[in-house]
């Protein structure tokens, strides 16, 4: 479990990002009512809320991302290459406030994630119940993960998770490292 919830270091922004970018139009919003909405909705999901402290800080919005499909899952690589002393402290403790709220979901049953989780927190908490293995470090910029199974459906999931991330940050500059 302690896996799971270091996971979602990396992929809490992703996860929280993901989540939010297919429910609200962005185009329509100032970048301070995008700000206050995607605060709204990371509220309601019990993983997504530990980045709230952290969203105004100049790293969070300028993570560099990349996220890389193996034979058997996925790799994350969240990085702030030009980080401080103090930004590198602050992502962290915003893993460990991550590995904090999540330390409850392994016991949970899925309908009992309902309504506490987003969609994509929902899905990886899916993934993880059909065996999914996660090993995730904290790094000198950042975090890198590696999501792997031994079951090809689960991989396949692993999979369509990954490919979620890598088109949310197409385009971006964050996804270019």
């Amino acid at each position: 479990m302690k896996k799971i919830l270091i996971s979602s270091l990396g992929l809490v922004v992703i996860i929280a990002l993901l989540a939010w970018a297919g429910g609200e139009k962005q185009t329509q919003m100032s970048p301070e009512q995008m700000m206050t909405q995607m605060k709204a909705d990371f509220a309601k999901c019990e993983m997504c809320k530990s980045m709230i402290p952290y969203m105004e800080q100049a790293w969070w919005m300028n993570m560099k991302h990349e996220v890389h499909n193996l034979k058997n899952g996925a790799l994350f690589i969240h990085a702030f290459p030009t980080a401080t002393e103090k930004e590198l402290t602050d992502i962290h403790k915003m893993c460990t406030a991550m590995e904090t709220a999540g330390a409850g979901l392994e016991k949970m049953t899925a309908k009992e994630t309902q309504g506490k989780l987003c969609q994509h927190c929902q899905e990886w908490f899916s993934v993880m119940k059909d065996g999914a293995k996660d090993e995730w470090v904290l790094t000198k910029t950042g975090s890198i993960g590696l999501v792997t199974s031994d079951n090809p459906k689960t991989v396949a999931k692993i999979h369509v998770m990954a490919d979620k991330v890598r088109q949310m940050f197409a385009g971006s500059p964050e996804e270019k490292m």
